[in-house]
Formats: structure tokens, sequence, C-alpha cells
């Protein structure tokens, strides 16, 4: 009412005050309104009940002032207070826009302390549009409707501060599970149970060595390297084609992506700048793998793979199935290097191929093949090297164990350890992983992902939600901490505990 009321009288002065003082007028009326609304949807503290995600404000962190300083006051100042705001909607690729804000949304936002104004839409739902205070690191979940209001929840994200990450750290040191009870250390362990940010399928994951940082790559073409203290995203690159390896360097201090642009490319993962690119393959890249040393990088692609110096671009070696000496390998879907830098025979790494895993010899270009029916899709050596133990893409018999367990100096398989186990025939195992020690393995697959005991051939732990959607990818951290895999377009992660 008071709203038409000014609009009215607004009307009658034109003719009385012409149109030049009707423009102060209008300024003057929209400094009236907007503090109509703030007073409106956002009453004084002191009689406020509890906070509420949509309160409707237009003010900054400590209250714009009797000027009415509106939006402007919104704008991220470099000496301000910065909180991380992540919306999670439902669906899943619904677009999320903060309307007051210039810059572009991404998950784990930094942003100055106040009011911002939220739109989530997705077609065929009724859409989200409200005002929301951010006085403190925020995650958001909003589930869009057909027909009513969305339901909308909020949860605290640990704040990011160099005194939290230094005690995460020490914790991790001394094994403490993250998200455990105990010293004043305990808040800011809890890892976020997902990561969202991608618009398509995830299809590759990578720890940093340090298990501080996760990236990803997608079929949206871009790879994000997460902050795993708090969810935030710390670089997003946009490799140019849909992305389906991504490995990190020893060093951690490059990132490589490959995808159907049959391109390798080089990211300097602090600042995400591109560095390098190499090129050879003649077709889409599906596995990327760094040596022991970081000095070589090979990646896979469709019967054919290249070694290159990862300093220079130089390629060291471009094995091409189907041409002699060589078998035709398939689909290059994992690569392994020897931890060792090279076994006995001076086999520096495996790779799965449509006959079974491969094994190259750098100084005479051999390849050994170690027979397969199954078609492997994963492979991965022991912490020693000692074994390697690799996962099957189609099963040919009931009765077959996976994961294969090989001795490494025998070329034969370990018959105290490999077994015809129902619990351990998870179909389809495309990702195997030894946790520290080499005792236990990961195991993934459509149906499931577990913790496996290769001497008892027991399941200690089976992670929930790997089944509700099609696992394509996962990795372990090099601390044996954290286990992340995806889930379509989003990431689970989970403790070790």
């Amino acid at each position: 009412m008071k709203r038409m009321f000014l609009a009215a009288f607004c009307l009658l002065l034109v003719p009385i005050c012409g149109c030049r003082a009707m423009d102060g007028l209008k300024k003057d009326l929209d400094e009236v309104l907007q503090k109509m609304e703030m007073e409106r949807f956002n009453p004084k503290e002191e009689k406020a009940p509890k906070e509420s995600i949509s309160s409707h404000a237009t003010r900054s962190a400590e209250g714009v002032q009797a000027n009415g300083a509106g939006t402007e006051g919104m704008q991220p100042q470099p000496w301000e207070a910065q909180y991380s705001l992540t919306i999670n909607p439902t669906p899943e690729k619904s677009i999320v826009k903060l309307m007051n804000i210039d810059e572009e949304y991404f998950p784990g936002i930094k942003l100055s302390a106040g009011y911002y104004e939220v739109m989530v839409e997705h077609k065929g739902y009724e859409s989200y549009r409200e005002w929301i205070k951010l006085d403190k690191n925020k995650a958001i979940k909003i589930e869009l409707s057909h027909a009513g209001a969305a339901k909308v929840s909020v949860a605290d994200a640990p704040q990011k501060t160099s005194a939290s990450t230094q005690v995460k750290k020490a914790a991790v040191k001394k094994g403490v599970p993250q998200g455990t009870e105990g010293e004043e250390s305990a808040p800011g362990l809890q890892l976020p149970d997902t990561l969202t940010g991608h618009i398509d399928s995830v299809t590759s994951l990578s720890f940093s060595p340090d298990s501080t940082l996760l990236a990803s790559g997608s079929y949206d073409s871009t790879i994000i390297i997460w902050n795993l203290t708090d969810g935030s995203i710390v670089q997003k690159m946009n490799h140019g084609d849909k992305v389906r390896a991504v490995s990190f360097a020893p060093a951690g201090d490059t990132l490589a992506s490959g995808g159907n642009d049959k391109l390798v490319k080089l990211w300097d993962s602090k600042t995400g700048k591109s560095i390098n690119t190499f090129r050879g393959l003649t077709d889409r890249v599906y596995s990327i793998e760094f040596a022991p040393g970081g000095q070589m990088i090979a990646a896979g692609g469709n019967n054919e793979l290249i070694l290159w110096n990862s300093s220079s671009g130089k390629i060291e070696h471009h094995l091409v199935g189907n041409v002699a000496p060589y078998p035709r390998f398939g689909t290059i879907k994992c690569i392994a290097f020897n931890p060792n830098g090279k076994d006995s025979d001076g086999y520096m790494f495996a790779f799965t191929t449509q006959p079974g895993i491969a094994l190259f010899n750098p100084q005479n270009k051999e390849v050994m093949i170690l027979p397969d029916a199954t078609m492997p899709a994963s492979v991965t050596y022991s912490p020693t090297g000692k074994y390697i133990a690799w996962g099957a893409r189609h099963q040919r018999s009931e009765n077959e164990y996976f994961p294969r367990l090989l001795k490494v100096a025998a070329r034969e398989m370990d018959a105290e350890i490999s077994r015809d186990d129902a619990a351990a025939a998870a179909d389809r195992v495309f990702y195997t992983a030894y946790a520290p020690g080499g005792r236990q393995l990961i195991m993934l697959s459509y149906n499931q992902a577990v913790l496996y005991d290769i001497k008892t051939g027991a399941i200690i732990r089976k992670f929930p939600g790997t089944s509700e959607t099609a696992v394509t990818a996962a990795s372990l951290s090099p601390d044996g901490k954290i286990f992340a895999a995806t889930a379509g377009s989003n990431i689970r992660l989970w403790t070790m505990d």
C-alpha cells in the first residue's frame, strides 16, 4: 500500500514539478522504497526470530547505512572478511546465479559478508529466488519442485584459516580420522560429502601428492582443482574438449589433462595457467600417468601409447598396436609405472590392452603381454612393486577371481592370495588401488566400491552410495586417508577410518 501511495503521489507531481525535477524525485523515491524493503524483510535484530536462510535484504555485512548504499556495498573489498558459498541444487544441472554481483557463480565462491540474491532455475521446475545472509562459510541445498516452493536447508561449511589448515595436517600425520571428536583441532577436519561444480559427467580424478587437493576432469571440458579442507575450488581450467584423464605430477606443481582433442595439456596447478601441450596421438586420450620422478609422462589412446619427456615435450617412445612387433592394444584404459622405476628385467610400466596386461621395456622397446581374456580395465603396482593387480572389463566366467594378483618377479599369479571368491568378483572392476602397506585393495565397479583384504579375502568396508549411479572414476589419496569416486557430475568423498 505504501508503494502504491508513493507512486500515485509521484504521478500527481509531474505537471507541477516538471520532468527535470522528477529525475531527482525518482532517485529519492528509489532510496525510500529500498529502505522500506529492508524494514519489511529485515526487522531489527532484537525483534527477529532465529535467522532464516531466505531472509530478504539488500544490506552488506555491516548493514546498509541510513543513506541507502544499496548493493554497491556488496562488492567484495580486499580488506573485508571472505566467506565461501556453495549452492547444491536439485536437479543437479540447474542454473545457479547470484543476481546482485557481476561475478559468475561457482561452488565455493569467496564473497564478502553480506546479503546475496540467489536464483536457481531448471526447465520444468518452479524457480527459486531469495536473499540469503552470508556471515560464515555456507553450503546450501536447494531442492526445486515441479509445483510449489523449493525445499531449502543450510549448513555451515568449515572456515578455512591458516591455523586450521596447520592443525589438519598435524592431525593427519598422527593418524587421526577426519571428522572425529578429540582435541581442539577437531573442528575443521570434516571432509565435505560431495563436491559439486561440473555440469557433465566427471571422468577422471587425481589427488595431489600431499593429499590436500583433488583434480577432476569432466565431459564439460573443464578441469577443477578442489581444496579438500572446505570443498572450495582452487583453480578451474578449460581444456577445450571433453576431458577423459587427469594426473598430478609427483611434485604436485603440474597437472596433466587429456581428452577428445587428442592432446595432452600441462597446467600450473597453483595458477591454473597452461604450461605446454603435447601432440602425437591420433585419437582420444583415455589415460595419463607420470613416471615416479616426474621426468616422463605417458598417455594411452586407441591402440597407441606415447611416452614424452615432460620437460621438453620430446616423444621418447610411440607404441602403435598392430604394427610389428606389437599386437593390437585396443583402448588403453589405464597406465601404471613401477614404483621402483623398473623391475629386474627392465620393464618400466604396465598398461591395459585388449589381450591382457602389457609391460614395456624402454631399453629394447619390448612389450610383454600377460594374457587375460577378460579385457583388463585397470592396473596398479603394489607400493613395493612386488605385485601387479588388475581388474576386468568383462567377465567370461563366473568362477574367475578379481582382482588378478601377479608376482612381478615370477610373472605368475600368487596361488596363496588368488582365489575364486564371490565377494571379490565384482562385475566389471575398472578401478583398483593399493592402500598404503599393500595388504588392502580398493576395487570399484558399477555395482559396488569395496575395501578388500588381500590376505584373507574379506570385504573390510563397502562405500555407500556408489551403486546409486554409474561410477566411472575413483582415486585414493597418497596418504591412504581419503577415497573419492564420481557420482555423475558430482564427486563423493569418504574418509578411510
